[in-house]
């Protein structure tokens, strides 16, 4: 038995009735001084002598703001 698919949805308009349904997000600039950067220590590959680079903690990137719970 073939059930037919629901339609999709149009999401070209806005539920409040707004022109841009994206306008309304606030937008917070970060500064390039927040931006992460390779790790010197492990060259950015996150291993340092076979092992974790305690510096940046595997991830291969320091700086920068960490992520918000």
């Amino acid at each position: 038995m073939n059930t037919p698919l629901p339609k999709p949805e149009d999401l070209s308009q806005s539920a409040a009735g707004e022109e841009d349904p994206g306008a309304a997000m606030d937008v917070v600039a970060v500064a390039p001084s927040a931006e992460k950067k390779p790790c010197s220590e492990c060259g950015g590959t996150g291993r340092r002598a076979g092992n974790e680079c305690p510096a940046c903690r595997g991830t291969g990137t320091v700086g920068g703001r960490t992520k918000a719970a």
